[in-house]
């Protein structure tokens, strides 16, 4: 009898140690993939955070090779006081529509704007020398 006790009992310590060896293993194997995925999410966030930083660039190149792009003048688009120095800033077509000029940092503070109010995106790039104290 004293035998059959102790097996039972070893048998139960054999299922304890078991179940834990088994337990610690899965949440190692579910920690490693977590870690992984957290990882790559990371990773693809960067990219593509890299990548709209990189097109924005872009946009605003070429309109800074242009010397800046004339749009017409709305509630959306008043001319940016901040070239009202500039004699040609605000010009009329021979039609009679207002035009006004709009640099690389207007254009891509108002495309920002639009973003945040259709997708809820924030962007913002900032000079080491601003001159909008915003």
């Amino acid at each position: 009898m004293g035998w059959g006790m102790t097996s039972l009992r070893y048998s139960r310590i054999v299922l304890i140690i078991s179940a834990i060896l088994w337990s610690a293993f899965v949440a190692y194997i579910g920690y490693n993939q977590y870690s992984v995925q957290r990882e790559l999410a990371v990773s693809q966030a960067l990219s593509e955070a890299r990548g709209s930083y990189d097109k924005d660039l872009v946009y605003r190149r070429w309109v800074a090779k242009r010397g800046g792009v004339y749009v017409a003048v709305s509630d959306d688009t008043p001319p940016n006081p901040y070239l009202q120095y500039l004699p040609n800033r605000d010009i009329i077509t021979e039609q009679g529509q207002k035009l006004t000029l709009i640099n690389p940092a207007y254009m891509t503070r108002q495309v920002y704007e639009l973003a945040a109010q259709q997708y809820g995106l924030q962007s913002h790039i900032t000079s080491l020398k601003p001159l909008r104290p915003q």
